[in-house]
């Protein structure tokens, strides 16, 4: 219990950090906005629930609670928003929700004990946004998706934060990432843009471009308590600069460049 007790006490110290208010994505007139409370009046009491009976261009509210899940997984554009702390627990499934559509909104949620958070899977046009990440083995992974926004999200306790594998065009912007193994993990994956973001204490890597080319890393911060850390870019072509490194240093195609405190 004192396990489960410290992981909402993370979960909902971080809720109260994130920005109020999200980019919505214009509702038609034939779309419906569905309800899910898991103790009060709604249309559902799971999440799950709501998404299977959902059609195309609706939107999920999900009101403040625990939702002990497991599994779920999108095939259709909708919209998923959390309104107050909605805790979505994944039991230790290999993937909590897997998208396999594409101009989907995740943005507001808590994804706890899972292997991968939100998994995108030949997806475009989705918005990740503001959403919470504990205890998974990857945050958030896109396999062949392109043209996607990860913005603004937390991310503790994750093997890696964010995974891109044969992805591109993706804008990964404004996160939090701490206690990592590894923030950012790309293969063959380009013309990604990584800004803004802010790293603590990475366990491993800061970030591992395998064969991946002309991806801009602009604008971050990485701060490593844990010893020396370095950021490995195998391929061409990639932009790195305006970033800041403290005790980390930077490898390209295996020259380590040194310790720089900007780049």
């Amino acid at each position: 219990m004192k396990r489960v007790a410290s992981v909402f006490m993370v979960v909902f110290l971080l809720i109260n950090e994130l920005p109020l208010g999200s980019y919505l994505l214009p509702i038609s007139a034939e779309s419906k906005t569905w309800i899910v409370d898991d103790d009060g009046p709604a249309d559902f009491k799971t999440i799950k629930e709501a998404i299977s009976f959902a059609h195309s261009g609706d939107v999920i509210i999900v009101h403040e609670g625990y939702y002990p899940e497991g599994c779920m997984e999108i095939n259709k554009s909708l919209q998923l928003l959390a309104k107050g702390r909605v805790v979505i627990d994944g039991l230790m499934c290999e993937k909590i929700l897997r998208v396999e559509a594409s101009n989907i909104i995740v943005s507001g949620f808590s994804f706890i004990n899972g292997g991968q958070g939100i998994d995108l899977f030949l997806s475009s046009g989705t918005l990740i946004e503001k959403n919470i990440f504990v205890n998974c083995e990857s945050g958030i992974r896109l396999y062949s998706s392109s043209k996607n926004a990860i913005l603004q999200n937390f991310f503790q306790n994750c093997n890696k934060a964010v995974v891109l594998d044969q992805s591109d065009e993706n804008e990964i912007k404004t996160n939090n990432i701490s206690n990592a193994n590894c923030a950012f993990s790309f293969d063959f994956s380009g013309f990604n843009l990584v800004e803004n973001n802010t790293v603590n204490n990475t366990k491993s890597d800061l970030g591992f471009l395998y064969s991946s080319n002309n991806n801009s890393i602009i604008g971050n911060s990485f701060f490593n308590d844990n010893g020396d850390a370095s950021f490995c870019i195998i391929g061409s072509y990639n932009i790195i600069r305006m970033n800041h490194f403290v005790n980390g240093s930077i490898m390209i195609n295996g020259q380590k460049t040194g310790y720089p405190k900007m780049y």
